[in-house]
């Protein structure tokens, strides 16, 4: 994390949100990511990316147990992605505290227990996050309209299902 500095906050919100993004059968792991996935998203939000993360977070240490987990099943994933991103429309990369918005919104979402339904922003926030550490504004962009088209289409679903139960009463 000291490595990478102003992307640190990306980097964080990868690996707390990777594994929502992932088909792992682990019951109630957004729950437990999402917890810091907010903290880190109102970070971002409130200081945007000059600073680090408080040294608090920068200072804890992630049993070994976590880290082969993360080098077994989320490395080979990271190492894809990686060759499919590069800096590009860096543009959109100056407005980190709005983007910082938006990762608080899908990090909130991940937080709902909900199940079956953490693919979507769980996959929103690892290309936005991806995004704004390999500064890549085109897969930032992806994954802005990205969470437009699921925040529209759970609007749609929600007002098709109020209306069937509510014609039905």
């Amino acid at each position: 994390m000291d490595a990478m500095g102003s992307r640190a906050h990306g980097i964080a919100l990868i690996l707390f949100a990777l594994p929502d993004a992932l088909p792992l059968p682990i019951p109630s792991l957004s729950t437990v990511l999402g917890v810091p996935m907010v903290l880190v998203a109102s970070h971002l939000v409130l200081f945007g990316e000059a600073s680090t993360l408080p040294e608090r977070v920068l200072a804890a240490q992630i049993p070994t147990s976590t880290l082969r987990f993360v080098a077994r099943y989320l490395a080979p994933v990271l190492e894809f992605l990686e060759l499919v991103t590069r800096p590009r429309l860096g543009g959109i990369l100056r407005y980190e505290r709005w983007l910082g918005l938006v990762c608080l919104y899908l990090a909130m979402l991940l937080l709902l227990p909900l199940p079956f339904v953490n693919f979507a922003p769980a996959l929103c926030l690892v290309g936005l996050a991806l995004g704004m550490v390999q500064r890549d504004g085109l897969l930032v962009m992806l994954s802005l309209a990205g969470t437009v088209l699921m925040t529209v289409s759970v609007g749609v679903i929600a007002t098709w299902v109020t209306d069937f139960l509510g014609g039905s009463a």
